[in-house]
């Protein structure tokens, strides 16, 4: 498995591990953005949504020979997640704490990048 394939699959296990918590105890994470009802349909309904996102990535690390271009396009989506989070909390939406999701979708993507170019490097 390329380094490119296991960063794509750690993420999605990250991800999965994530949308069960808000599936199951959204509390914590809930009041890292200022909202404090956990029975709320739409926050659970997220990490469902979080489950079914995390597959893709798990799926996609075990198929890394013909998902070559996804693991191209996590890097341009998740490296922007840092940019919305930072905006939410200077607007005064969300909690700074969120950022360090942030910044671990941003090292993953990091990950990600620097294992291609050397994947890609290696093959000249």
């Amino acid at each position: 498995m390329s380094n490119a394939a296991k960063s794509i699959l750690v993420f999605g296990v990250y991800i999965v591990i994530i949308g069960f918590l808000f599936l199951i105890i959204p509390q914590p994470f809930l009041s890292l953005i200022n909202i404090n009802n956990p029975d709320n349909l739409p926050v659970r309904l997220l990490g469902m949504l979080l489950i079914f996102y995390g597959y893709f990535y798990l799926r996609a690390g075990f198929k890394e020979h013909e998902m070559h271009s996804f693991y191209i396009w996590t890097t341009h989506t998740r490296s922007c997640a840092i940019l919305f989070l930072i905006f939410f909390t200077i607007m005064g939406w969300a909690n700074p704490l969120v950022i360090f999701f942030g910044i671990i979708e941003l090292a993953g993507a990091i990950w990600t990048h620097l294992a291609l170019y050397f994947q890609k490097k290696q093959k000249k």
